[in-house]
């Protein structure tokens, strides 16, 4: 691997890291803000910046001006942020990319230059016009490294490979590798990533806070943001040797009004691992056998095709427990009989006339 940059992590610093922004500048700067940023606090941007959200260029051109500004501040790259080098390299499948993404930071820049992209647009002449308008960020996002060493941790977008050498990490590999969580390193250092959304991970309960591993010394901070319709924009912050964690996301607060305290399964399903068999229907959920995993769960009927084979999409399977007066935001209230809410992370259901 050759993009490694090495850095000294102080033993008494405050280490604010976050990993797939994807686009949600408001959603970082309230993250930020939130975090209460000091300048004396090392800020930690663990790749895929842009793609998928709303401002991929709002986001480029800030993280790109806080590193500029502050030696504190270090950015490494994700996959998401490596399509410049496609455009450099006029890469012919860019053009089915950009035809497939509604949201991509050259949809963006092109309209800042009067353009559209098309499935006519010609990928030399997109380059011609954002490689002169936009040298800058697509020097900047280039030239951005793959790993960032400390003392004791190693933080990168997606993971590194199992072997003794860590370093000899593939760059595909350390940006692209799924589910890092499931396997293992010999690094000795404590491994930092995002890319694979938490919330995939079975053992997390269906919950978008990060995963931490102690045994593994592996930490997966990506919150789902942009991507997930539950999904939130994570901070991990390291301080003192211990681990605490926040998050933002667009999703309407609301106040419980009662208490609710189930006594069901935790989990769900998840991408990609969405086929299932439907064993036995009730007015609100089926018990189904998840293929994948051959967990019994209760499946909310309305996330279920009509064929009973498959979920159409990411669903909780947990009833959640709630208090009266706690806080929490509503994900989805067009189901009959429960509404979809996420507490401090953990996604599932709750009776109706529970929010207020």
């Amino acid at each position: 691997m050759e993009k490694i940059k090495k850095i000294s992590i102080p033993d008494t610093a405050r280490v604010i890291v976050i990993a797939d922004i994807h686009g949600e500048l408001g959603l970082l700067k309230e993250l930020l803000q939130k975090a209460k940023v000091h300048r004396d606090d090392l800020l930690l941007f663990i790749g895929d910046l842009c793609e998928k959200g709303p401002d991929s260029s709002g986001v480029v051109d800030y993280i790109m001006e806080l590193s500029v500004k502050s030696p504190n501040v270090h950015v490494l790259e994700g996959n998401c942020d490596t399509l410049v080098e496609d455009l450099l390299d006029l890469n012919p499948d860019l053009k089915g990319y950009l035809n497939r993404r509604e949201k991509s930071l050259f949809h963006e820049w092109m309209i800042k230059e009067g353009m559209t992209f098309s499935g006519d647009t010609e990928i030399e002449e997109m380059k011609n016009v954002l490689v002169n308008r936009f040298s800058k960020q697509i020097e900047w996002l280039s030239g951005l490294p793959t790993v960032i060493e400390s003392e004791r941790y190693l933080f990168v977008h997606a993971g590194i490979d199992s072997g003794e050498g860590w370093q000899e990490t593939s760059r595909m590999e350390a940006l692209t590798k799924k589910a890092f969580m499931n396997g293992s390193h010999h690094s000795g250092k404590q491994v930092i990533v995002g890319h694979w959304p938490v919330v995939n991970y079975p053992e997390n309960g269906f919950s978008h806070a990060p995963l931490i591993n102690h045994d593994k010394k592996i930490i997966s901070i990506d919150g789902g943001c942009a991507v997930k319709s539950s999904g939130q924009l994570n901070a991990l912050i390291i301080e003192s040797g211990t681990y605490t964690s926040m998050y933002v996301d667009h999703l309407p607060n609301f106040e419980v009004q009662g208490d609710y305290m189930p006594h069901r399964q935790v989990g769900g399903i998840t991408f990609p691992d969405y086929a299932i068999e439907r064993l036995e229907v009730e007015e609100d959920f089926s018990r189904c056998r998840h293929k994948k995993t051959g967990r019994m769960l209760w499946v909310k009927n309305e996330y279920i095709e009509a064929d009973g084979h498959n979920v159409k999409d990411d669903v909780p399977c947990t009833l959640l427990p709630v208090t009266n007066g706690e806080r929490v935001q509503l994900v989805d209230g067009g189901c009959t009989g429960f509404d979809l809410v996420k507490k401090e992370g953990r996604v599932g259901w709750v009776p109706k006339g529970l929010l207020k």
